[in-house]
């Protein structure tokens, strides 16, 4: 079981997360997604046992760091050793789907890592759109198969509007789905998040209130 390292999140979620498998994080912009996912991976990350976060057309990897850096939980001084980032946009502008997955099958194959994140999955979809024999069915089935046969806890961060869940090949492959969204309360925001899905996980369902701070989570 991989431990989420975020306050609270481990009940939620029936215990943690199951090693090896599939999920999501979606929620529209501005709600956390990318910092949660962070803590996923600085929480459980080592040399030994080490992270890849692959960006895909989203924040240039030096405006992640820049961000993130302002969190505790964030360590500098595990970069390109237990973390490691990748910036695959151009590879995927260029030679497409199937030559961005390449690029993720040769770091994992490189570094055998414990935990992959993906970010954004809405822009693998976008790219998908433009037409391709290579689609983002294709792109997550084997995204999917590289995480199982290297049993790598794969994570796949989405920008997406709550209609969007139940249509999509990547949430219907993943093995866990977690929301997150803001709500609007008279003139307050309140953050919400919710275990859509976590295949064989006695989790805790309904929404849940959260808050991002200083400390993240």
């Amino acid at each position: 079981m991989l431990e989420a390292g975020v306050p609270n999140l481990d009940v939620v979620l029936g215990g943690g997360v199951s090693v090896g498998s599939f999920n999501l994080i979606a929620g529209g912009p501005g709600v956390g997604k990318t910092i949660v996912s962070q803590q996923i991976m600085f929480h459980n990350a080592t040399p030994e046992n080490p992270a890849l976060h692959f960006t895909v057309l989203g924040e240039p990897v030096v405006k992640l760091l820049r961000y993130q850096s302002r969190f505790p939980f964030f360590d500098p001084s595990r970069v390109k050793t237990a973390v490691r980032y990748v910036d695959i946009g151009d590879v995927i502008r260029k030679e497409g789907l199937d030559g961005g997955l390449e690029v993720i099958v040769s770091r994992v194959e490189r570094y055998s890592p414990a935990i992959v994140i993906i970010d954004s999955v809405r822009a693998v979809r976008e790219i998908a759109c433009g037409g391709g024999d290579y689609g983002l069915r294709t792109f997550t089935h084997d995204l999917a198969q590289v995480a199982v046969v290297w049993n790598a806890t794969s994570f796949m961060i989405g920008e997406y509007e709550e209609s969007e869940i139940r249509s999509g090949p990547e949430f219907t492959m993943a093995d866990g789905i977690i929301w997150m969204a803001m709500e609007k309360v008279q003139n307050s925001v309140v953050r919400k998040l919710q275990v859509v899905k976590s295949r064989g996980m006695p989790i805790v369902p309904g929404l849940h209130s959260f808050r991002l701070d200083q400390h993240g989570v």
